[in-house]
């Protein structure tokens, strides 16, 4: 008869539902390119970026991740053959091209925290440059074709965790968000432009902590929802 030590039989369920906790607990991210009607999907219970072509609602191509690290933020490039991005929580960002469906044509490790937001540099959408933020509440501009170079611009955006953050599409803007309910908006260069903070006046507006931003795409407009299911819209037009 074989002698199984005390416990073993338990660290290993134990084991074995914490992984299943964590893969269950995944996030699921995904990006929508309009122009040609593809969306692109990661995690859950995938260990592949899924593309789907919406039109005919089929399944275009499935890129391996080739990590077990959660996905937490993806971008999809403008142009149909550019590389997608995807930001993982370990601080990572692999770059795939979808017309390979092999391993990452780059890999780089921008930030020491989960990555919460990943995009095109704006203006430069078919290029190389990436801005990236995380919840270490820092922000980096880096170029794909030159990883060892390190970041362009980092930018210290906030001292407490950034929940959320948006890059406009077309002017060179970039929001963030923090646990200590402030929002900030800088421009690349890392000059802060503007900050939205919790006020406790019944004549200042109320802010809880912010869970997404997303830009108008032709617009200074700038939209926030909130933990608390409230969504507000900031203006740069005061008139």
């Amino acid at each position: 008869r074989r002698h199984c030590p005390r416990g073993t039989a338990g660290n290993a369920q134990a084991d074995s539902n914490r992984r299943r906790r964590q893969s269950s607990s995944r996030h699921f991210v995904m990006d929508f390119q309009q122009l040609y009607g593809r969306l692109f999907t990661a995690g859950a219970a995938s260990d592949a970026m899924l593309v789907w072509d919406l039109a005919s609602e089929r399944l275009a191509a499935r890129l391996p991740l080739h990590t077990t690290v959660a996905p937490t933020a993806l971008c999809a490039r403008p142009a149909r053959d550019e590389v997608a991005l995807v930001g993982f929580a370990d601080g990572s960002v692999r770059c795939f091209d979808p017309r390979t469906g092999a391993a990452p044509v780059c890999i780089s490790r921008p930030h020491s925290k989960a990555v919460v937001r990943v995009a095109a540099e704006p203006g430069r959408a078919h290029g190389g440059h990436v801005v990236s933020a995380s919840a270490a509440g820092d922000i980096s501009l880096w170029d794909v074709r030159n990883t060892d170079a390190g970041p362009l611009c980092r930018i210290a955006a906030h001292q407490s965790a950034m929940t959320a953050a948006a890059v406009h599409p077309h002017a060179p803007l970039l929001a963030t968000a923090s646990a200590s309910a402030h929002i900030k908006v800088f421009d690349l260069k890392g000059e802060q432009l503007s900050c939205i903070r919790y006020t406790n006046s019944f004549l200042g507006s109320r802010i809880t902590s912010v869970g997404c931003l997303a830009f108008h795409p032709y617009g200074g407009v700038l939209v926030t929802g909130s933990l608390d299911g409230a969504v507000s819209v900031y203006s740069s037009n005061t008139a």
